[in-house]
C-alpha cells in the first residue's frame, strides 16, 4: 500500500482512481432504480440537456465576439488614434506621415489579438489609410471589396460580414477564411462620423471552439445572418428542404430557443445575446436522442449506461478541478501578452501543478523586476548623457579667447585716446552683453530678440576692431521675437561667417538673418556675401561633420568664443532631434547660407532639468 501512495500524486493516477471508484459505486447503486421511471423521462431530459449544451456552446462564441467588440471599443477610445483621424493634412508628406502612424497604431492592436489578422482605417471617402494598400495589387483588393460597400449602404453602426477572402484574395483567391467586422469611427468631440474601422478576423480561430463543440454534440449546426446568408456550417443537413424558410422566422418570444421536430430531427434555434444579426440553428438526430430508451428494457445495460454517464460526468468534474490551475496560468499568460502584470496564482495542491504555477509566478516576478530595473537604468543613462553634454557646453562657453579680450581692451584704449572716450560706452556695453550671454550659468534658453542683440553686439565690436563695415539685415516676424531658443546658436554662426567668409573677401559685409514660421516649424537662415565654399567641400563637410567642419568653417580662433558648428549641430539634435541639424548652401565668390529648422514650442519648459 505504501508503494501505491506516491503514484496517486500524479494527475493521471488520480483521475483513473476516482473514475473507477465512482463507476463501481454507481453500478451498485443503479440496480435499485426502476427501469420504467427512467425510460419515460429520458427523451424529455435529453432534449433539455441538448438545449443546455447549445447554450454553453453559444456562450463560448459570444465570448469571442465580445473580444472583437471590446477591441473595436478600445480603438474607438484611443485618444492618439482620434487625434490622427481628426488631424488636418495640407501636404502629401503630412498625409503620408499620418497614414503611416495610423497603420502602425492599428497594426499594434492586431498583433495583440491572435484572432485578428489585420485592421484597416478608412476615411469618409472610402480611402484606406494605409500606404501599403494604396499600391498595386493591394489597391485593387480594396476597390473590389463589395462587402464594405454593402455595409455602408446598410447605414448600420457596426456589423460582421459573411466569410470572404479579404484582404489576401490576390494570393489565396477562393479561400473564404476571413470575417470582417465593420464599424463607424466616431469623433468623440462632436460625435460625428470621421471614418470606418475594418477588423479582419480569422474565421477558423474565432469559431475553433464552437466547431469542436458542435461536432461533438450535434449532427449539424449552421449560423445565418439577417439576410439568410450562411456564415458557417458544421456537418451535413439531413433533409433537402429550404430549412431557412421554415425556421429563421420562428418567433422565440419568451425563450432563447425553439425546439421543433421535423423529419426525425430535433432543431434548436438560438440568437446571440451580444449580436442579434446572427441566428444559430442546430440539429440532432431523434434516434440518437432516444437510443438509450431501447436499452432500458435490459437492466444490466441500463446499469452500465448509467455508470458510464456518471463516470464521464465525474471525470469531467475531477479533470476540471485538476486543470483549473493550468487554465489560470493560461489566462495569466494572455494578460502578460497584453502588457499587464498578472497577479500571483494561488494553488492548494502538492503535485506537478504546484511546481508549474510556482515557476510561472517566479518568472513573472523576475521579469517585472528586470523590466523595472532596465527602465530605471535607461532613465539614469539619459539624464547622465544630457548632463554630460551640458557640462561640455558650459565649459566651452566659459573659455573666452584671451587674445580677443586683449584686442578688445586695446581698441577701447585707442578710442579713449583718439576720440576722448566718446564711443567707449557703446563698446563696453556690447562687450558686456556678449560676456553675460556666454558666461551665464543656469540659463540655457533665451529669446530670439536676446540672441539677435548678441549678434549686434558682436558686429559692433568687430567693426571697431577691424574698421570693417558689416551690415546686418533682420527679417524676423514680430510674433517670433519672444520665442525661446538655445543661447549662443546664432552668434557663433555669424562669427564664423564674418571671419571665414566676409573678412577674407575685403568688401563691405552683408549678413541677412531670416526667421519665419512654416506650419509648426521655425526656419532660421543666416546668409553672408563672403567668399563662399566649393560644392565638393560642402559635401565633405556634411559627410564628415565632426572633423571637416571644425577644420574649415567652425572655430573663430580670433573671435569671441570657440563654439563651432559641430557643437551647435549637436545641441540642435539633442534638443530637437535629427530633423533640426545644420544645413549649408554656398556659391564661391557669392556667399554662404547656413540654415536649420526647430519646432515652435517652449523648449525651456521641456528641458527644464538642464537649468
Amino acid at each position: 500500500m505504501k508503494d501505491l501512495l506516491p503514484k496517486t500524486k500524479h494527475i493521471r493516477n488520480k483521475i483513473i482512481l476516482n473514475v473507477l471508484l465512482v463507476s463501481i459505486g454507481t453500478m451498485l447503486i443503479s440496480t435499485l432504480f426502476i427501469n420504467y421511471i427512467y425510460s419515460q423521462r429520458l427523451t424529455k431530459q435529453t432534449a433539455i440537456i441538448t438545449e443546455q449544451k447549445m447554450n454553453i456552446i453559444v456562450k463560448s462564441l459570444e465570448e469571442e465576439i465580445e473580444k472583437i467588440i471590446e477591441l473595436q471599443n478600445s480603438i474607438q477610445d484611443d485618444n492618439s488614434l482620434q487625434e490622427l483621424l481628426r488631424k488636418r493634412v495640407y501636404t502629401e508628406e503630412m498625409k503620408y506621415k499620418r497614414e503611416v502612424d495610423i497603420s502602425e497604431k492599428l497594426r499594434q492592436y492586431a498583433y495583440a489579438h491572435i484572432s485578428v489578422s489585420s485592421i484597416f482605417a478608412f476615411d469618409m471617402d472610402r480611402e484606406v489609410l494605409d500606404p501599403l494598400y494604396k499600391i498595386e495589387p493591394y489597391n485593387q483588393i480594396i476597390r473590389n471589396f463589395s462587402l464594405f460597400d454593402d455595409f455602408i449602404k446598410s447605414t448600420k453602426n457596426s456589423g460582421f460580414s459573411v466569410p470572404s477572402d479579404f484582404p489576401m484574395r490576390f494570393y489565396k483567391e477562393g479561400e473564404k477564411s476571413t470575417i470582417t467586422y465593420f464599424s463607424n469611427y466616431i469623433n468623440e468631440n462632436n460625435f460625428s462620423q470621421i471614418g470606418y474601422i475594418l477588423i479582419n478576423i480569422k474565421k477558423d480561430y474565432i469559431f475553433r471552439e464552437f466547431i469542436k463543440s458542435c461536432e461533438k454534440e450535434f449532427d449539424f449546426v449552421m449560423i445565418l445572418d439577417e439576410n439568410r446568408n450562411e456564415i458557417i456550417k458544421v456537418g451535413e443537413i439531413p433533409f433537402g428542404i429550404d430549412y431557412t424558410s421554415d425556421f429563421i422566422n420562428i418567433d422565440s418570444e419568451n425563450s432563447q430557443s425553439i425546439i421543433v421536430k421535423k423529419q426525425n430531427t430535433y432543431l434548436i434555434k438560438q440568437a446571440l445575446d451580444n449580436y442579434n444579426d446572427w441566428t444559430i440553428i442546430s440539429g440532432v438526430s431523434y434516434e440518437a436522442m432516444t437510443e438509450e430508451n431501447r436499452v432500458i428494457n435490459n437492466l444490466i445495460i441500463l446499469i452500465g449506461i448509467i455508470s458510464i454517464v456518471i463516470a464521464i460526468i465525474t471525470s469531467f468534474y475531477i479533470s476540471k478541478k485538476i486543470t483549473k490551475p493550468i487554465i489560470n496560468v493560461s489566462d495569466a499568460m494572455l494578460e502578460f501578452e497584453e502588457g499587464n502584470w498578472p497577479e500571483p496564482i494561488k494553488i492548494d495542491t502538492e503535485d506537478e501543478l504546484k511546481i508549474l504555477v510556482d515557476g510561472f509566478n517566479k518568472m513573472t516576478l523576475n521579469v517585472k523586476k528586470l523590466v523595472e530595473q532596465v527602465e530605471i537604468e535607461q532613465i539614469e543613462k539619459n539624464k547622465f548623457e544630457i548632463h554630460n553634454l551640458q557640462l561640455r557646453l558650459d565649459l566651452l562657453q566659459s573659455q573666452i579667447n584671451p587674445h580677443f579680450i586683449h584686442n578688445t581692451l586695446n581698441a577701447i584704449k585707442y578710442l579713449a585716446v583718439k576720440q576722448g572716450a566718446k564711443d567707449i560706452k557703446e563698446m563696453i556695453e556690447s562687450f558686456n552683453l556678449l560676456l553675460r550671454a556666454s558666461m551665464s550659468v543656469g540659463k540655457d534658453f533665451i529669446t530670439i530678440s536676446e540672441e539677435l542683440e548678441c549678434v549686434k553686439s558682436f558686429i559692433r565690436i568687430f567693426e571697431y576692431r577691424y574698421d570693417h563695415t558689416i551690415e546686418v539685415i533682420e527679417d524676423v516676424k514680430p510674433e517670433l521675437r519672444d520665442v525661446k531658443i538655445p543661447k549662443l546658436i546664432l552668434q557663433p554662426i555669424v562669427e564664423n561667417s564674418v571671419y571665414h567668409g566676409i573678412l577674407p573677401k575685403g568688401d563691405k559685409g552683408v549678413i541677412k538673418v531670416n526667421i519665419n514660421q512654416e506650419n509648426l516649424q521655425i526656419k532660421i537662415e543666416i546668409t553672408d556675401n563672403g567668399i563662399g565654399i566649393s560644392q565638393d567641400k560642402i559635401k565633405s563637410i556634411l559627410l564628415k561633420q565632426s572633423k571637416e567642419v571644425d577644420s574649415l568653417y567652425v572655430k573663430g580662433k580670433r573671435g569671441f568664443n570657440n563654439i563651432g558648428l559641430e557643437n551647435i549641430n549637436n545641441r540642435l539634435k539633442l534638443y530637437y532631434g535629427d530633423n533640426s541639424k545644420l544645413k549649408i548652401e554656398s556659391k564661391e565668390g557669392i556667399g554662404t547660407k547656413v540654415f536649420f529648422t526647430i519646432p515652435k514650442e517652449d523648449m525651456e519648459d521641456r528641458y527644464g532639468c538642464l537649468n
